[in-house]
């Protein structure tokens, strides 16, 4: 397996384990793709669009760099009915909930 597709499906396996999206019943929603965007701020920074099999989300938990820093603080841009929100994510407040339950995209 070449290096890229090697680090591709660790990284996977790590938005799958730690990037939860979850729907009306509290069930989480399979991931369906990663995207890679350009980022905008920070040449350290990288920005990735995750994709969920679904129509209704209620909840997120993304604990994503936690294990490496309990001042790891994830930032959240959703796009709902048109509208941006955005929602943080810290090692003492993992997860949020979504006010509205529709489709959302992960920006």
């Amino acid at each position: 397996m070449p290096h890229t597709q090697q680090f591709e499906a660790v990284f996977e396996a790590y938005v799958k384990a730690n990037f939860l999206v979850y729907d009306n019943d509290k069930k989480p929603l399979e991931l369906n793709r990663i995207k890679t965007v350009q980022a905008n701020r920070h040449s350290h920074q990288l920005n990735y669009i995750f994709e969920f099999k679904g129509q209704s989300v209620t909840e997120i938990k993304n604990t994503m760099l936690f294990k490496i820093s309990e001042k790891q603080r994830n930032y959240h841009t959703i796009s709902l009915q048109g509208k941006k929100r955005k929602y943080l994510s810290s090692f003492s407040n993992p997860s949020f909930l979504i006010q509205q339950q529709r489709t959302v995209n992960f920006v």
